[in-house]
């Protein structure tokens, strides 16, 4: 999506305008739904095992379970901070710092296609890398990199220069580190977390993650109003360098983010 919609979208609004291109991607949509009921048929509901019925723990209940889980793992609680950051510095880019830029700078929407783009084939790249180098990497060395050079250097691009060549080029780098996350906080979960609270933990993962997407958009619209751009990519872009540097700061770097914690499977 980010790597050919973002691109596809900024020509559709060159071509066609504005208002004609959010037409076309409405189509689009209503194509995807009309495959889907034409497409996908829903699994048949599995019978239950023996006559006695499953037990279903309370909801408040399995969540207390896994944040108590998460304030006896350092590292997967630094590891979320990490994401949580990112996804308010990729949100905040994609919502309010480019299309400012861009606006700004280039005045052309085939700008904005571009930048977003680059950062696609970058994250792209990025995972192809580290599904063929992943197993041979140290994964907290390789976190802490992936971390450090995904949020903070396309800020910095974007406050000091007007080139978009420039712009371009950290962004694709940049996006390459972001390949690495996901897939090692997913091999710190499964493999730190007991079986019995994984699906707890990983839920509560998912959810501070995301949370990232709207509050990184919030602020940097209040940022940019207040502040103005360049002074708020460059504080963002030393807020997010100085989170992304907390695992290394406050955990050894032969931390191994498999190594299970020692914690009960009960909530």
């Amino acid at each position: 999506m980010t790597l050919l919609g973002a691109s596809l979208g900024g020509l559709l609004i060159f071509w066609f305008g504005t208002a004609t291109a959010l037409l076309i991607d409405a189509a689009t949509f209503a194509v995807c739904a009309l495959l889907i009921g034409l497409l996908v048929a829903l699994p048949a509901p599995a019978a239950p095992a023996g006559d006695a019925a499953p037990t279903r723990e309370g909801y408040w209940t399995a969540l207390r379970g896994g944040f108590r889980y998460l304030r006896t793992d350092q590292l997967l609680r630094n590891m979320l901070l990490v994401v949580f950051a990112l996804n308010m510095v990729a949100n905040a880019s994609i919502a309010v710092f480019v299309p400012i830029w861009v606006d700004e700078v280039l005045r052309s929407p085939t700008g904005l296609g571009l930048v977003l783009g680059a950062f696609g084939g970058g994250a792209l790249l990025g995972s192809l890398l580290f599904t063929w180098l992943g197993p041979r990497l140290p994964a907290f060395a390789t976190f802490v990199l992936g971390a450090a050079l995904s949020g903070t250097p396309r800020l910095f691009a974007l406050a000091a220069t007007d080139d978009l060549t420039v712009v371009l080029g950290v962004t694709f780098v940049s996006a390459i580190g972001v390949g690495a996350i996901n897939p090692l906080l997913g091999v710190a979960l499964y493999e730190r977390v007991p079986p019995a609270l994984q699906t707890r933990v990983i839920g509560i993962a998912g959810a501070v993650g995301f949370a990232g997407l709207p509050v990184g958009a919030l602020l940097a619209g209040c940022g940019v109003s207040m502040l103005g751009l360049t002074p708020t990519l460059l504080l963002s872009g030393v807020v997010c360098l100085g989170v992304t540097a907390v695992p290394l700061l406050t955990g050894p770097p032969s931390a191994r983010l498999g190594t299970p914690e020692k914690a009960t499977a009960t909530a």
